[in-house]
């Protein structure tokens, strides 16, 4: 009886706990950016979806200094967004953002730099 007892608890529980852990978004956890060059000093706003839901997140771009953003919350979809500022001493460079809520991770990558501006020559007559 006990080992019956023991077993349909562990039926209970251990799908539970999987659910518990698991993304409450369709498909696997995502990052995306609001651009994908960013000047030194720049904002770029960092989309998170399919994260666990109303979990705390943190937010990391590899960059020297490193920023660190750790008050930003995955609402109750498993979605979060969050601006931050590249540092102005940033040099220009491919960088990778990580964003982790309850262990579940995804990346991006960012390019720092100055956004190339392309003029087309025009003449000018008479």
């Amino acid at each position: 009886m006990k080992r019956v007892f023991v077993i349909a608890l562990a039926a209970l529980v251990i799908p539970w706990q999987v659910a518990r852990a698991a993304p409450s978004g369709v498909g696997a956890p995502a990052l995306s950016l609001s651009s994908a060059v960013v000047a030194p000093g720049g904002p770029v706003t960092v989309i998170g979806v399919n994260f666990p839901a109303s979990q705390p997140c943190s937010i990391t771009i590899n960059t020297s200094p490193q920023f660190v953003g750790s008050n930003v919350s995955s609402d109750p979809s498993g979605r979060f967004s969050i601006t931050v500022s590249i540092p102005t001493g940033t040099q220009s460079g491919t960088y990778t953002v990580t964003g982790i809520c309850a262990g579940i991770s995804a990346m991006a990558i960012l390019q720092v730099g100055n956004p190339h501006v392309s003029f087309t020559p025009s003449s000018v007559g008479p």
